[in-house]
């Protein structure tokens, strides 16, 4: 009886929080650098040195959420998709151009006047066309914000970390802002 009585309690609260559950959509934009040493990055390219390590990128949102203590936390999942053009040039006129597809479980704690935090872990597919002869892995990331919710919109700004390879010796990161929807 008592397994009866823990589903049903269970199932209801499931049913009472996935009413208010949210699914949102977004764009993005910011800014990302590889931080650390590149050596290894064009070690397919031994005779190149890299000119630059950085670029603006762009990207999308599709996540959704679902209030855990309704109207102070949510809890979460979403995906991004993130590219950057031409992000590593080299001084032999190769380029490579990022993107990085990051699933995360998200967090978002909700304030007085609109206002968030979120933080975000997970991992991402990362790929560096041209470049990188280990690239296409999935890497281990995190990420932080703020938010302000406008009319239906919430804006925000965030900063990420891509973990590398032990054998990179670097990783990623990324400040940045958006819309969701």
């Amino acid at each position: 009886m008592k397994k009866i009585i823990s589903t049903a309690v269970l199932g209801s609260a499931l049913i009472a929080t996935s009413a208010f559950a949210g699914i949102s959509a977004g764009i993005q934009g910011g800014y990302g650098q590889s931080a650390g040493s590149v050596n290894n990055f064009v070690s397919d390219l031994p005779n190149a040195t890299i000119s630059k390590k950085g670029n603006g990128y762009y990207g999308v949102y599709l996540g959704f959420d679902t209030p855990i203590i309704p109207g102070l936390f949510n809890l979460g999942v979403g995906a991004d998709y993130i590219y950057s053009n031409n992000f590593v040039s080299t001084d032999t006129g190769n380029s490579g151009n990022m993107q990085a597809i990051p699933v995360y479980v998200t967090g978002k704690l909700l304030l007085p006047l609109g206002l968030n935090a979120f933080a975000k872990a997970g991992y991402a597919y990362t790929s560096f066309n041209g470049l990188e002869a280990n690239s296409g892995k999935y890497r281990p990331t995190l990420g932080a914000g703020i938010g302000l919710d406008v009319y239906m919109l919430e804006v925000f700004a965030q900063a990420q970390y891509f973990w590398r390879d032990s054998s990179s010796g670097f990783g990623l990161y990324g400040v940045g802002a958006g819309v969701n929807f």
